[in-house]
């Protein structure tokens, strides 16, 4: 299992020269797969997303399944391109279904 997250720019704010971006975190559990987990809590520190990924390391390290442990926390995202998971299901989940019609 690897535990990281990802950085997105997002529109944290406006002021008189327009959009105010900024970075949010979001934590990510990567299983040997490829399959992904995201966590619901959106970080907006760097350090304190550091600090959340090295307690899932501790955790893990201990024997704790933490997807289990925070089941209601964690929610399927896009499989790590190329992975054995990505392979099995594909992109057909990004499509629009009335592309997937004339598959």
């Amino acid at each position: 299992m690897k535990f990281t997250y990802h950085v997105r720019q997002v529109v944290v704010g406006r002021n008189e020269d327009g959009d105010v971006i900024g970075d949010i975190y979001i934590p990510i559990i990567e299983m040997p797969s490829g399959q992904r987990f995201e966590h619901c809590e959106v970080m907006h520190d760097s350090q304190v997303a550091d600090e959340f990924v090295a307690e899932l390391e501790y955790l893990n390290s201990q024997g704790e399944d933490v997807l289990s442990l925070q089941e209601d926390e964690w929610s399927e995202t896009d499989p790590a391109y190329g992975s054995a998971h990505h392979q099995k299901i594909g992109d057909s989940h990004l499509m629009d279904p009335e592309e997937l019609e004339g598959i």
